[in-house]
């Protein structure tokens, strides 16, 4: 097992995450963190890591590389993102929020999304976020991507029980090679 640092979320923090299988720098992959599932970049292989750092970058496992079908539910999600990011900020102008949304984070789960603010939401923020969230996740739900990318290539995808990534073959269904 290695370790990388992984860049994450709109505001590309950085954290280490464990990787069954070599990775390069700027490679996507998509990494299971406390969060849910999530697309990251790699930036590097961590090395001389103390035992609080290791235990740290347990925290976050890269499943896979971005796959070509990965890549295709990434693109309709940031579609979605982006309505979501727009109808929310023009809700909380026309409601006279003082509010701002900075940008949102949305899961490759399709059902989450984490919202940015630059300050804490006010009362009616919080039940404008609550009816935008909402409607995003019925659209995702219709869409079934939550499905799509959850199991990859198959259940555990990316892991050793899970055969495909992780494993000296790579992955034939999701098109990805987890050893280049």
């Amino acid at each position: 097992m290695s370790i990388y640092f992984v860049r994450l979320g709109s505001a590309g923090d950085i954290h280490r995450a464990t990787a069954l299988a070599p990775l390069q720098r700027g490679q996507q992959v998509v990494l299971r963190t406390p969060r849910g599932l999530e697309v990251g970049e790699v930036s590097a292989p961590c090395r001389q890591l103390s035992e609080a750092d290791q235990v740290a970058a347990r925290r976050l496992k890269v499943i896979r590389p971005v796959s070509s079908t990965d890549q295709l539910v990434i693109d309709r999600l940031q579609q979605h993102k982006t309505e979501a990011l727009l109808a929310c900020r023009k809700a909380l102008q026309q409601a006279g929020s003082d509010a701002v949304l900075l940008d949102i984070d949305h899961l490759l789960d399709g059902g989450t999304l984490i919202m940015q603010f630059l300050s804490p939401a006010d009362s009616i923020a919080q039940s404008i976020v609550d009816q935008v969230a909402q409607d995003y996740e019925q659209i995702i739900q219709s869409e079934q991507l939550a499905e799509k990318i959850s199991t990859g290539c198959g259940p555990d995808c990316g892991t050793e029980s899970g055969g495909g990534c992780g494993t000296g073959g790579g992955c034939q269904s999701c098109g990805s090679s987890c050893h280049s």
